[in-house]
């Protein structure tokens, strides 16, 4: 790799062309050197395992890694090197990786154990290559599953990816339908970095080289007094025959030499004398039918045992095959022929070695060609089902595949299940998912109980892969003729996840329904969410937040289910529609005062601690007892996922205010226990990361932001979480400007808005409309920003978003500034409005008396009476604004201020505040600082 960059080699062309050959010649000539660290692995189509594109390869790194020296070894393992035994338990073979060290809590965060395994095999690739060239290579990947793809973008993108090199090779006719390859072609992939990426595609052999290797082919096998067989006119037809595979002509070449095709007969056909006997034997001749000539001539029981090998479709042991080809396993005479004709190929001779069909070109021909009739196919999958169970070493999903293919659903269903729950204790979530869902096609048709209790088996697996909107359903289908309190649950349970996931208009159809069940309103306008806040808030004020604790079996499942009701529609509400959530969220809190319940409590004291900053600085005071009220319940609980919900809404308070930095300290304390300590708390998780994202967007840390996001987004596509996508793009409606680049930016904007829900004006919609006025005013458009902002008012208006402080300052300052530019470039006739407009957002900005509002009308007041011709007078407020803009953590806006102030200044001084402003934007990605400084404080 160059620069410290991975570099990806893909090797790809049609079956037969020599891709495996290529690459192994090229890996052999790295070892003989003994410059690289060289680790192989290979995909099997029927292959079993979690991340089965890797796991042979993690085999030869756990070889590689027992061959060290203790201290070696010890230098080479990450800080979380226990953690890769749980995907690759191989691994618990080298010296430093203890199972024991792990934790077995089955309340911990799946997600969070998958991403420090795959950060602890990254960790391990950049050590090694950090002290000798790393190559990997991954062979069939047209088989490789989407665990697999997942790990190997978690390897080479950013941040710190390992610099190596990665060969993967596969048969490009198997790319298209490949898992594999269609989670790498993801709706994200344009924004992935997996480094330098080199495509090579096998094709056939130009006719000069097919007969360069006709007639060493040839040449090799002189005959029997000793001469050659390599004749140019046999070696001409075998090229023109072989369409340029190697394979086929190699093929080609020993049916010629089994025919004792002589030179001279070749030569007769050169010389015009005729039809040689060497192009009346070849010509037309097919790559299958020459395999299938072959195997014709095999014995009876080699043909069975090569069927058997063509059925398992990957390495078996050679007495387990042989039991299934009902041979004797201490009489190799059939496996000897097979190997013989190159049909097998084999590692040792023992019964526990293992062999497989030599090339797959030769599995495809047995299976296809030989037409194996229904009942021999199932026969052939019993065997090896039989055989392999008796051996007691066998894979459950080979066990599952087998049975499946002899028509046993019912032990194939069972065995799937069992591979399920392995797939899930190796964190390959989307494997355990598709596994279930195969036994409930498979185990238990018409057993409506057992049904429904692997439906919630699969919908828990889809809820730990943090995948929402997949579970919802499944929970959905199990609900369906459960009981009325399962029933509930399970719909329950959908809603949330589907709101969690930003499915919004599915899950308030759902919601509706579980409030209707457990008699809770849903306020259908935004007035009466409004009423029902406010209601229930002074409701709260007036009752106190004192409690009598009871025991949870001492409370009626009715009323658990309302307050969990509450909770589901809160939760899944808040971050996109406030009002409602926030209203859900203070009747769960009374009606969990009421109950008794103190964990309950301590959830609706939480988000209670949210709701009373939402309108500014007044309610901080009671908003930190209600947090901290909620943490020692979470303590003396000592429940994390309590106390994760604790810290996080604690950050949303402080973000509420302003607070960045104390925003992003208390969000990542709270996702480091979320993360490591619970299970199946996407949403939780998202709500701390949004926290983050806002607060580095207003600090001006553009290129922390930036770094982040695309990887943000790629997890969150990758879940099927609709809104932490949206949210993570909206947070980002800088880039297009930071660019220099904005033509395309609206149109993006609203396509990723327009994903979006359609059943009211949210935080989404909120945020695209910022972005829009910010790329009209870049344009120099300023009255169609202007126009944007108005049209939409109402309707934010009518939302209220703008109840939350923070949103509101925000959107303030922008209409004042937008109200300045189009002034300045309108017509005159409209100025003096427009900057009285201005003057209205200035007033209310310092009516916020936040740290954020109080620069943000001096930068405002700046730009209006830079427009009303009075630059000299903005000194003044762009020296307060720079200053408190420094103080409240938002270092861009106050580059911003210095650097019209230097322009004001002049001189030698004020051409370096402009130079100091011109360098911190740059660092941040910005291209043309004076541009954006013209969206920011225009009028000058």
């Amino acid at each position: 790799s160059r620069q410290g960059r991975p570099v990806t080699a893909y090797v790809s062309g049609p079956s037969g062309m020599g891709k495996s050959a290529l690459v192994e010649h090229f890996l052999d000539a790295l070892w003989q050197r003994e410059e690289a660290v060289v680790l192989s692995g290979r995909c099997y189509e029927r292959e079993s395992v979690p991340y089965k594109a890797w796991d042979s390869l993690i085999d030869a790194l756990g070889s590689w890694l027992a061959a060290r020296s203790p201290v070696e070894a010890a230098e080479l393992l990450p800080r979380d090197a226990d953690e890769l035994g749980r995907i690759f338990p191989v691994l618990f073979g080298v010296e430093g990786i203890d199972e024991a060290t792990l934790r077995h809590d089955p309340t911990s965060n799946r997600i969070e154990e998958r991403r420090r395994a795959f950060g602890a095999l990254k960790e391990l690739l950049r050590r090694i290559a950090s002290q000798r060239p790393l190559v990997l290579h991954l062979d069939d990947l047209q088989w490789g599953d989407v665990d697999s793809a997942r790990l190997l973008v978690s390897l080479l993108s950013p941040p710190d990816p390992p610099p190596l090199l990665l060969v993967g090779s596969f048969r490009s006719e198997g790319e298209q339908a490949s898992p594999f390859f269609g989670e790498l072609r993801g709706p994200d992939a344009s924004t992935q970095d997996l480094g330098e990426i080199r495509a090579i595609r096998v094709g056939p052999l130009a006719r000069e080289d097919a007969v360069s290797l006709a007639l060493a082919l040839l040449d090799s096998d002189p005959d029997p007094r000793g001469a050659s067989r390599a004749s140019p006119a046999l070696a001409a037809v075998i090229a023109a025959e072989s369409l340029g595979s190697p394979l086929f002509l190699a093929e080609l070449v020993g049916t010629a030499l089994r025919g004792r095709v002589s030179p001279g007969s070749a030569r007769a056909a050169d010389d015009g004398e005729g039809a040689s006997l060497s192009t009346v034997a070849l010509a037309g001749v097919s790559l299958d039918g020459l395999i299938l000539d072959r195997i014709a001539a095999l014995s009876a029981e080699a043909r069975r045992l090569l069927e058997i090998y063509a059925v398992a479709a990957r390495p078996v042991a050679q007495g387990i095959a042989a039991v299934a080809a009902r041979l004797d396993a201490r009489d190799p005479a059939a496996l000897r022929a097979l190997r013989s004709a190159r049909l097998v190929r084999s590692q040792g001779a023992k019964a526990l070695d293992v062999a497989e069909v030599y090339h797959d070109r030769i599995r495809e021909a047995v299976l296809g060609g030989l037409a194996l009739d229904p009942a021999r196919l199932r026969a052939h999958h019993l065997a090896l089902a039989s055989a392999l169970e008796a051996a007691g070493q066998a894979d459950p999903e080979v066990l599952a595949v087998h049975f499946e293919g002899a028509g046993d659903l019912a032990r194939a269903g069972h065995f799937a299940v069992l591979a399920a729950d392995r797939a899930a204790s190796a964190l390959a979530f989307e494997r355990a998912a598709r596994l279930y869902r195969l036994a409930l096609g498979w185990e238990l048709r018409g057993d409506v109980v057992a049904t429904r209790a692997l439906q919630i088996k699969l919908g828990d697996a889809l809820v730990h892969a943090g995948l929402g909107a997949e579970a919802a359903p499944v929970f959905l289908a199990a609900a369906e003729g459960a009981s009325s309190s399962a029933s509930l649950e399970l719909r329950r349970r959908a809603a949330e996840q589907l709101l969690g996931s930003g499915h919004i208009d599915r899950g308030v159809r759902v919601l509706r329904d579980v409030l209707a069940s457990v008699d809770v309103e849903f306020p259908e306008t935004s007035a009466g969410a409004t009423v029902t806040l406010l209601a229930r808030l002074a409701r709260l004020r007036l009752r106190g937040t004192r409690f009598a604790e009871r025991r949870i079996e001492a409370i009626p499942a009715a009323t658990l289910a309302r307050i969990d009701a509450c909770y589901a529609a809160g939760k899944g509400l808040t971050l996109v529609d406030p009002v409602r959530g926030l209203g859900f969220l203070a009747q769960q809190l009374t009606l969990s005062l009421e109950a008794g319940d103190a964990r309950r409590v301590s959830l609706g004291l939480s988000f209670y601690g949210i709701n009373l900053c939402t309108p500014g600085a007044s309610g901080y005071a009671r908003a930190r007892r209600a947090l901290d009220e909620a943490r020692a319940i979470a303590e003396r609980l000592r429940d994390p996922y309590l106390l994760g919900v604790a810290g996080s809404c604690s950050a949303a308070a402080e973000m509420c205010l302003g607070r960045w930095k104390a925003t992003v300290t208390l969000a990542d304390q709270a996702n480091t226990i979320l993360r490591t300590r619970c299970s199946g708390v996407a949403w939780e998780i998202e709500g701390g990361i949004v926290c983050s994202e806002v607060s580095l967007l207003w600090m001006g840390r553009l290129a922390e932001l930036t770094a982040f996001v695309p990887t943000h987004v790629h997890e969150a596509l990758e879940r099927g979480d609709l809104f932490a996508a949206t949210y993570a793009r909206m947070h980002t409606w800088y880039a297009p400007i930071a660019a220099d680049d904005v033509r395309s930016a609206s149109k993006e904007m609203r396509e990723a808005i327009g994903r979006w829900s359609v059943g009211g004006f949210h935080i989404m919609h909120f945020w695209a409309l910022y972005a829009e006025a910010q790329y009209e005013l870049y344009a120099g458009r300023a009255p169609a920003a202007r126009a944007c902002l108005e049209a939409a008012w109402p309707a934010l208006e009518k939302s209220n978003i703008l109840r939350v402080q923070f949103h509101r300052i925000f959107m303030t300052l922008l209409r004042g500034t937008v109200a300045v530019a189009a002034a300045v470039s309108g017509p005159r006739a409209d100025r003096s409005r427009l900057l009285k407009d201005a003057d209205r957002a200035v007033s209310r900005l310092r009516s916020e008396e936040t740290p954020c509002a109080r620069p943000a009308a001096a930068l405002l007041s700046a730009s209006i009476l830079a427009a009303r011709g009075k630059s000299h007078e903005a000194r003044g407020p762009l020296e307060l604004a720079s200053v408190e803009f420094d103080a409240a953590d938002m270092a861009l806006h106050a580059e911003v201020a210095r650097r019209r102030l230097g322009e004001l200044v002049g001189g030698e001084t004020g051409r370096a505040m402009i130079a100091g402003a011109d360098r911190f934007m740059e660092r941040q990605g910005i291209q043309r600082p004076e541009r954006w400084t013209d969206i920011h404080a225009p009028g000058f």
